[in-house]
């Protein structure tokens, strides 16, 4: 390590190493405001070197553990199967939309368009005239909070995914013309 990254180093006979790795990791956000420093905040060996935290017996931190460690497991097995899936997805589109091989494609009779060619009766067409496209709105900042009253609101989308940050911030001050309601697609303009 460097003086900017802290070690640790677990004593495995008194204290399961994927426990400790959990018990930190629940408490990262307490750790993180420990840091100091404006343009790359870090802890200091001597600051990270007193946190404190709770320590069950050893067998309660291996079951604990192990415990997490097959959800985890879990999570990363789904991780790699929606991958999967995405792939699958990306392809059968590709095969479909790109190449024109979609059932029942051998019945179609392919036409030259402008914009190349289509199957017979396939038209392009813009977004608009095919959907009602609304901005997002950004509330004043001074609608927020943060004990949970009203609806959820965060800018952040990466993934085609929402991912609302860890304590969610809440606002009242958004019109419900731009509420996302079921069959509603998202995404960023950024």
């Amino acid at each position: 390590t460097n003086q900017q990254i802290n070690s640790i180093v677990v004593d495995t006979r008194k204290f399961d190493a994927r426990w400790v790795f959990y018990a930190l990791k629940a408490e990262r956000e307490r750790i993180s405001s420990i840091a100091s420093g404006s343009a790359t905040p870090i802890i200091n060996k001597t600051s990270f070197s007193n946190i404190e935290v709770a320590v069950p017996p050893l067998p309660i931190q291996r079951r604990i553990a192990s415990i997490l460690g097959a959800y985890d497991d879990l999570i990363e097995v789904n991780r790699r199967r929606i991958a999967v899936l995405e792939e699958m997805a990306r392809r059968l589109f590709d095969e479909w939309f790109v190449h024109f091989r979609f059932p029942g494609h051998e019945g179609h009779k392919m036409v030259e368009t402008e914009h190349g060619r289509l199957p017979e009766g396939w038209l392009f067409r813009s977004l608009t005239a095919i959907a009602e496209l609304r901005m997002g709105q950004s509330p004043p900042s001074s609608t927020y909070n943060e004990n949970g009253d009203g609806l959820p609101f965060h800018q952040g989308v990466s993934d085609f995914g929402l991912h609302f940050p860890v304590d969610r911030v809440f606002t009242t001050a958004i019109d419900t013309d731009r509420i996302a309601e079921p069959g509603d697609a998202l995404f960023s303009v950024r």
